[in-house]
């Protein structure tokens, strides 16, 4: 049949390899068999995409459990409707964990334009969510933002959840660049099956691509 490969059993007959699906990889099974088609593995997975061309009040990427130790989440090309901070809150079971346990730091710093580095640091305690940074992200295309965040063993239930991470901030498009580490965790022991981002004044955003990774470990 088009598409097969012959090869040869463990008595050195010949035969078919059964042709693939799509995006399949040829695998050895060893030594005395045929090879087969399956898909490919890797310890660095990507779950999903949520690409964002119009408003959205929130973006949420679900879909974490045990399957990896380490989940990672990549958001690019961030646009938001009015400059306003970005958060994210943990989801569980229940929805987005929105009791007011959540605490941590940012450390960084900025530069306004044609002028000195400052300081970007700051800390939050006893607040209702997370935030990847403390400035806003711009309002057009030509000044979009980008973070990073790892979280951690989210389906272990003994442990409070927490992610961390660094962002490069394009802010009041253009006017600010800050760089910046940022962590947090939430104070109650919870399995987390996802994050939700969200601005803080509620205007929307409006661009960005936000993709989910697993992480074997």
């Amino acid at each position: 049949t088009d598409g097969n490969i012959i090869s040869y059993d463990a008595s050195g007959n010949p035969v078919a390899v059964a042709t693939g699906s799509a995006g399949q990889v040829l695998t050895s099974a060893g030594a005395g068999a045929p090879p087969t088609f399956a898909a490919a593995s890797s310890d660095f997975v990507k779950i999903s995409t949520t690409t964002v061309s119009s408003g959205v009040a929130s973006v949420s990427l679900t879909g974490m459990n045990s399957t990896y130790k380490n989940y990672k989440i990549i958001v690019n090309d961030i646009e938001q409707a009015s400059h306003s901070n970005g958060y994210f809150r943990f989801i569980n079971a229940s929805g987005d964990i929105t009791s007011s346990a959540y605490y941590g730091a940012i450390a960084g710093a900025f530069n306004p334009y044609n002028s000195g580095v400052q300081s970007a640091d700051v800390g939050d305690y006893n607040i209702d969510h997370g935030r990847v940074t403390n400035f806003d992200f711009s309002t057009n295309a030509s000044h979009a933002s980008s973070f990073e965040m790892l979280i951690p063993n989210p389906s272990n239930s003994a442990t409070y959840p927490y992610a961390y991470g660094q962002s490069f901030t394009n802010s009041q498009n253009g006017s600010y660049v800050i760089s910046q580490i940022f962590g947090y965790t939430h104070t109650t022991a919870s399995i987390v099956t996802g994050i939700k981002f969200y601005i803080n004044d509620g205007s929307n955003i409006d661009g960005g691509n936000f993709s989910l990774y697993g992480i074997k470990g």
